[in-house]
Formats: structure tokens, C-alpha cells, sequence
């Protein structure tokens, strides 16, 4: 017996899968143009298939320290991730400190217009004729 896995195809004859002509040709055709849709597609059935099943003890026992492992680097990663995120807004000079100082500028503008807005209105007032 060849110990070397065969093509999908191959495999999918060796499983009776191959009843509809061109199906299984059809579906390792699209599996190679969008090899990222696949993966996310398997990695969505597996947490499906695992959501539907339970755990066993024997699981637990194997699966539990690679669960912690992966827990722990993928909180590491977002850690990192977001760190350099602050980071580069920072660089780019979107911080708290600038967030503050725009908005204060932002409201003294606004308080300007609204003065200036008032002389205007009183002065007017003020050049109305009364009737």
C-alpha cells in the first residue's frame, strides 16, 4: 500500500465520493482559487462540529494544555497589536492630548462665532429705525 496521500481526487474516488461526474473536480477547482475561503469555511465547520459535540475527559486531558497555549499567545498577539496601534496613532499624532487641544480649539471657535454673531445682531438692533 502507498503510504503517500494522493491527489483530492484520488482520495475522493477512494471514498465513493466521486458519484456526480465533475462534482469532485468542480470543488478542488474552487478550493484552489480560494484556498483562504476554504480554510476560513473547514476552521467555521470545525468550531460548529465542536460547539455541537461534546467534550470528552480523554479531550480535556490532550487538548487542554495546546487550548491554554493558544488562549495565552493569542492574548499576547491582540496585547502587541494594539500597542503598536497606539503607537503608530500616536506617531501619527492622533492622541488623547491632541484629541483635547483640537476640541478645545474647536469650542474657542465656536464661542468666537457665536460673539461675533451677537455684536452683529446688536449692532442691528442698535441702526434699527423704530416704528
Amino acid at each position: 500500500m502507498n503510504d503517500t496521500p494522493g491527489t483530492p481526487l484520488d482520495i475522493a474516488d477512494e471514498h465513493g465520493l466521486n458519484e456526480e461526474p465533475g462534482l469532485a473536480e468542480a470543488a478542488v477547482e474552487r478550493i484552489d482559487h480560494h484556498p483562504i475561503a476554504a480554510l476560513i469555511g473547514g476552521v467555521a465547520l470545525g468550531a460548529l462540529l465542536g460547539a455541537v459535540f461534546p467534550v470528552t475527559q480523554k479531550e480535556r486531558q490532550k487538548l487542554g494544555p495546546l487550548g491554554r497555549k493558544v488562549t495565552d499567545k493569542a492574548r499576547e498577539a491582540a496585547h502587541v497589536a494594539t500597542e503598536r496601534g497606539k503607537a503608530k496613532l500616536d506617531e501619527l499624532g492622533f492622541n488623547r492630548d491632541n484629541a483635547k487641544a483640537q476640541a478645545d480649539r474647536l469650542v474657542a471657535g465656536i464661542k468666537d462665532v457665536a460673539a461675533q454673531a451677537r455684536k452683529t445682531v446688536s449692532k442691528d438692533d442698535d441702526n434699527t429705525p423704530s416704528a
